[in-house]
């Protein structure tokens, strides 16, 4: 979940809500068979990981997960951000490119081979300085409105303390 000039309290909201979507999509299951969600802060918004129960081929992310700015309701990944913009009345679009005061749900990091955001790695802001921490999120929490403040909260040494709470949060 990527954001451009948009609170973070609103990257939260989407997120539950991508959950929720996907959750209930049946077409989508039926294709994927069973899985997991796994949610992280990343220091400044919020990635959604499926934890798949079985392989899937290339094939697969390009047909039904790659958004198409040609045709966004072609795949998962823009039909669910039209349903998410549809039922939050939030700018919410498919895709990598990041747009002023738009949330986008950007799957390009899911092909195989892609490195994902490792979990307690530091989100850089200038040389030299950072401005969050990548953590586990609770999935539960997700329509708190107390969990991002308690998130950015955490310094290096508030994490180590709070390690074996963030360990159950990990598959």
């Amino acid at each position: 979940i990527d954001r451009k000039g948009v609170d973070a309290d609103i990257a939260q909201q989407v997120a539950a809500e991508l959950i929720d979507v996907i959750a209930h999509d049946t077409q989508f299951r039926d294709i994927v068979g069973s899985f997991k969600f796994y949610v992280q802060w990343t220091g400044h918004s919020f990635h959604v990981y499926l934890l798949l129960n079985k392989v899937l081929p290339a094939s697969f992310y390009e047909r039904f997960i790659s958004y198409s700015k040609e045709d966004p309701l072609r795949s998962f990944t823009g039909r669910w951000a039209a349903m998410i913009a549809q039922e939050l009345s939030v700018k919410v679009q498919g895709g990598h490119e990041k747009k002023e005061g738009w949330v986008t749900i950007d799957s390009s990091q899911s092909p195989s081979g892609k490195l994902a955001r490792c979990p307690f790695s530091l989100h850089v802001n200038s040389p030299g300085g950072f401005d969050g921490i990548a953590l586990p999120a609770d999935i539960k929490r997700l329509r708190d409105t107390t969990l991002i403040k308690e998130l950015q909260s955490y310094t290096p040494k508030k994490v180590l303390q709070h390690l074996n709470a963030f360990a159950k949060l990990i598959p």
